[in-house]
């Protein structure tokens, strides 16, 4: 199974926001990890099904990743 990955790049007057998400094969979960100037936050690990199709977990991926990325912006 492929690994997808997504980040993004949010600045904000004196911090910067780097948010990466990737589905982890091993663990069956998609893992959103915040870095806040470069110091890891907060990671979030969602577990999916072991029998998931390649394009429902890059759909995962993607809205998983969006979110995050909406709540931030929102701060």
């Amino acid at each position: 199974m492929e690994t997808y990955r997504m980040s993004s790049k949010l600045r904000e007057q004196e911090r910067e926001y780097l948010i990466q998400t990737a589905n982890d094969v091993t663990r069956g979960a998609i893992a959103t990890t915040i870095f806040v100037d470069g110091t890891p936050a907060e990671t979030i690990q969602c577990p999916h099904p072991q029998e998931i199709l390649p394009d429902e977990i890059l759909n995962l991926v993607k809205s998983t990743h969006y979110e995050k990325k909406q709540e931030i912006e929102l701060l």
